[in-house]
C-alpha cells in the first residue's frame, strides 16, 4: 500500500534483557553464512545456534560484558550481510583467480604460457633459462 512502511524485524530481546535471539533466514543466509557472523560475536558474547537449516535458524547472543543485547543484535545483522556480500564477490571473482593461478603454476613449471608461443618472441624475453652444465 502507499505510504505505509515494512516492518521488518528479526530481533527478539529478552524481557529481563539478558539476550537476543535472532531469528535468521536460511533461504537469504546459508548456515555457512551463519557460522561466519557468528564466529566474529564468541569474544564479546556466548553464542547459541538453533532451529532447522530448511526452515529457520536462531541465533542467541548473550553478552558478557554488558553490552546491550538488541546492539548485539543490529551488529549480527550486519555482520550477516558482510558475509553474504563477500560471499557473492567471492563467486564472481573465480575465474579470474583460477586464471592467476593457473598462470602461476604455468610459470613457476618452466612451461610456456598456454596463450603464447615462446620461439616468435624476437627479443628472447619469454625463452625458457638454461641451467649451465655442471662438470662433474
Amino acid at each position: 500500500m502507499p505510504g505505509t512502511k515494512a516492518h521488518i524485524d528479526n530481533l527478539e530481546v529478552d524481557p529481563d534483557g539478558n539476550f537476543v535471539l535472532v531469528s535468521v533466514n536460511p533461504k537469504i543466509y546459508p548456515l555457512e553464512i551463519v557460522y561466519s557472523a557468528a564466529y566474529v560475536f564468541i569474544d564479546r558474547a556466548y553464542v547459541i545456534l538453533d532451529g532447522d537449516v530448511s526452515d529457520e535458524i536462531f541465533v542467541e547472543l548473550r553478552p558478557k560484558s554488558g553490552q546491550d543485547p538488541m546492539t548485539l543484535g543490529r551488529e549480527f545483522n550486519n555482520e550477516l550481510l558482510n558475509y553474504a556480500a563477500s560471499a557473492v564477490q567471492s563467486l564472481r571473482s573465480q575465474n579470474v583467480r583460477d586464471a592467476i593461478v593457473q598462470r602461476a603454476f604455468v610459470t613457476n613449471s618452466g612451461a610456456p604460457a598456454p596463450s603464447g608461443d615462446f620461439r616468435s618472441d624476437p627479443k628472447g624475453i619469454a625463452s625458457l633459462w638454461k641451467q649451465p652444465e655442471q662438470k662433474g
